[in-house]
């Protein structure tokens, strides 16, 4: 997602929290209904894929932001 593909995923993992409800039908599956989606989304994909930036869901996640959180965190700890 990071790098602006077009992610088809299970929605009972917690991928569905990266993302606004308003884009959950195209990328988002049922258990076993994962031939249907990716069917769907071959057959729709002009419509579906209108130039979203689903890098905006992720870049939180980049190691440039999470590195200094995850150094300060780890001084904390050492420290006590």
């Amino acid at each position: 997602m990071y790098c602006n593909c077009f992610p088809i995923l299970p929605n009972r993992l917690t991928y569905p929290e990266h993302f606004p409800s308003t884009f959950y039908a195209p990328h988002f599956y049922p258990t076993n209904d994962l031939f249907f989606q990716k069917k769907n989304t071959v057959l729709d994909f002009s419509k579906i894929n209108q130039a979203n930036n689903y890098q905006n869901f992720v870049a939180k996640y980049d190691w440039s932001i999470l590195a200094p959180i995850y150094n300060n965190r780890l001084e904390k700890l050492c420290q006590k």
